[in-house]
């Protein structure tokens, strides 16, 4: 106190010559007096909220983060969607295609997107599907767990032929293909794909493209040759709205997202959810959401028939299904009961396809390959090659 006293004084003297020094010590006390009882004002209110916001942690609701929609006034948005000046423009009727196209995307790395896509198209093999696999995501994981379960050491990258004004008789020469998995194709990707799509991306922007490089993989594996060489069309994308994933999704029949079940993933498909409602009505209006697949869920017991989830868990789940149901305008869309459990039989095994080599895995993947059959074939598309 007298320290306080002390320094108000000194500070009078110094700036404060004109008040007469017969008010200096009431001035002093009285000012003293306040910052004292301000500053135990201060820690009373800390501790409160301090103990608040534990009490809060235990027993409270946590309170769901939202969403912000991306403005709408954006140069790579603008950029894509305005008119080109070109001599056709790429008819925008249902495709007529007979073979499912599906993308798997998230805009969050990390989420088991990739595995979810090659694990699924293992078990389509195995069924008898004829299955294309499509690697755009230039880290080429996918590209590296199809080559290391087919005991390939390297394999060139050339899916940014899909990117480029070719007829697919061309593409098809450079698919690459398997010894003891001849149901299986793969088009590889590596890091140049992001300069080459860049390069792309730059000529398009310039209008110094011969060619409308969105549609570019949509006329490719949409040609009826291309649907009668392949079953089913499986596409890993990259976690950015580059020009790969704007090409996937304008080939693309269905999207399939997995997610995990944590706020920061939640948020994620709420983001992916409004670039595909500002870009859909343009680019791909028949592009429809095969489903939501959790993905490294903490309980699944293998006789476990209905899923069981964490609180935590089921939180995220309300605003994946809100964020998904505001867009796609339809209910039902996060499969549950496709969850993929965290388990060490799948994770031991990132760097190739855990369902050639583990039993757990089969029966994970088999599960939720299943239920996006039913989905496709509620859609009329054939789900059985067997014959």
């Amino acid at each position: 106190m007298e320290d306080i006293q002390h320094n108000i004084i000194q500070f009078l003297e110094q700036y404060a010559s004109f008040i007469p020094e017969s008010y200096w010590p009431i001035i002093s006390l009285s000012l003293a007096a306040i910052l004292i009882v301000g500053g135990l004002l201060q820690r009373i209110l800390s501790a409160w909220f301090g103990f608040t916001s534990f009490f809060k942690s235990l027993f409270g609701t946590k309170t769901r983060s939202s969403v912000l929609a991306p403005k709408r006034a954006r140069v790579l948005r603008e950029v894509w969607l305005r008119e080109r000046s070109m001599g056709s423009i790429e008819p925008m009727e249902k495709p007529d295609v007979s073979t499912p196209i599906i993308s798997f995307i998230n805009m969050k790395g990390g989420v088991g997107k990739t595995t979810v896509a090659a694990n699924v198209g293992a078990h389509l093999e195995t069924k008898g599907a004829r299955v294309l696999f499509v690697d755009f995501d230039y880290q080429g994981t996918l590209s590296l767990m199809v080559a290391s379960s087919m005991n390939k050491d390297r394999l060139d990258a050339n899916s940014y032929l899909l990117l480029e004004d070719r007829p697919y008789s061309e593409v098809r020469q450079h698919i690459h293909r398997f010894d003891g998995h001849p149901n299986i194709g793969l088009l590889a990707a590596h890091y140049i794909l992001f300069r080459d799509e860049m390069e792309l991306f730059a000529n398009w922007a310039a209008d110094g493209s011969s060619y409308d490089i969105r549609f570019a993989m949509k006329r490719i594996l949409h040609d009826p040759l291309c649907q009668n060489d392949w079953d089913i069309i499986i596409i890993d994308c990259g976690p950015r709205f580059t020009t790969s994933t704007i090409n996937a999704l304008c080939a693309s029949t269905h999207v399939v997202i997995p997610v995990i079940l944590d706020e920061p993933s939640a948020q994620a498909v709420g983001y992916l959810s409004k670039e595909f409602e500002e870009h859909r009505a343009e680019l791909f209006p028949y592009l429809n959401l095969l489903g939501v697949i959790p993905t490294m869920i903490d309980q699944d017991p293998p006789n476990r028939r209905v899923p069981k989830f964490k609180p935590s868990e089921l939180e995220q789940l309300e605003a994946v299904e809100d964020a998904v149901s505001d867009t796609w305008h339809r209910e039902g869309l996060v499969l549950r009961n496709a969850r993929i459990p965290d388990r060490s039989s799948i994770s031991q095994h990132s760097d190739q396809i855990a369902y050639y080599v583990s039993g757990e895995a089969r029966r994970v993947f088999k599960r939720a390959t299943g239920i996006l059959l039913r989905r496709l074939k509620d859609e009329n598309y054939r789900t059985d090659w067997k014959d």
